[in-house]
């Protein structure tokens, strides 16, 4: 991911956002995690939408909707 692709996904997951369509990152790769650190990235798209694991978001979406775990 360089910085276009960074700035271009921040695009996308915001327009998805505004659109009431929740949106989350999880799993990113540890050599590209600090450059998108770097550019403030899971600051600028909102901490609520990166997730260390696809645990974690079930466990969001779970959370958020008031749902049961099965």
């Amino acid at each position: 991911v360089d910085l276009s692709g960074a700035y271009v996904l921040e695009d996308f997951i915001k327009n998805l956002e505004s659109k009431n369509i929740k949106t989350f990152v999880a799993n990113i790769n540890p050599d590209i995690k600090p450059v998108l650190d770097g550019l403030n990235f899971t600051k600028n798209i909102g901490d609520n939408c990166y997730k260390s694991s696809i645990t974690s978001i079930a466990s969001a979406i779970i959370s958020q909707y008031n749902l049961k775990e099965a």
